[in-house]
């Protein structure tokens, strides 16, 4: 594949990334940035927004745009590029931009916050949780009714990574976290007792 064939299917794939209605801002921002990427983006997960299935990729490859002009951008690209970057293979990158859309106005930014929950950097956890606390959480709230396989599947993943990555053992007593004490745990707890009751 070509490098003019590579870039068209990349910008493809996050062009299904987001609903349809952003389609004109994200073809303008994707025009106007380089996207300079050794390899090519590594699977997607399917989720609906407001009945609109979304194919985000589970990583993306590309260099952070380094002298992009923020001016030159307007608010819903901005936006759009900084949850591009959460999907980044860097975790501290994803953390990076996960910073510039936990607050977030744009409800669409709550897929992208939603699916971090699923992942194992505890630092990104630790992030996601203290915005659940001080907000409403209305997006991420809508997108978990949206999506209960996901958000089961979501809750899957948690356990396993405090499973895999963070239990406290008997052998190790002073690594690692009683499930109680896992912000994983906290985060389930929490958007659970938010979740409008069926």
């Amino acid at each position: 594949m070509n490098q003019k064939e590579f870039i068209l299917k990349e910008k493809k794939l996050i062009l299904n990334s987001f609903p349809m209605a952003l389609r004109n801002e994200l073809s303008t921002l994707l025009d106007s940035i380089i996207i300079n990427s050794q390899y090519q983006g590594q699977g997607t997960f399917h989720i609906k927004f407001q009945n609109e299935i979304l194919n985000i990729p589970t990583r993306i490859y590309w260099e952070e745009p380094k002298l992009l002009e923020p001016s030159t951008l307007s608010q819903t690209q901005i936006n759009l590029l900084n949850c591009i970057y959460t999907r980044h293979h860097n975790g501290c990158i994803r953390e990076k931009y996960l910073k510039k859309i936990i607050d977030s106005n744009f409800e669409w930014s709550s897929v992208f916050i939603l699916q971090l929950c699923g992942e194992y950097i505890i630092e990104i956890l630790e992030l996601v949780y203290q915005h659940l606390l001080k907000s409403s959480n209305q997006g991420i709230l809508n997108t978990i009714t949206e999506n209960p396989k996901y958000w089961a599947l979501t809750k899957n993943r948690i356990v396993s990574y405090w499973n895999c990555y963070y239990r406290k053992s008997s052998r190790h007593p002073k690594v690692g976290f009683c499930s109680e004490d896992y912000v994983g745990f906290k985060i389930i707890k929490l958007l659970e007792a938010k979740k409008p009751k069926k």
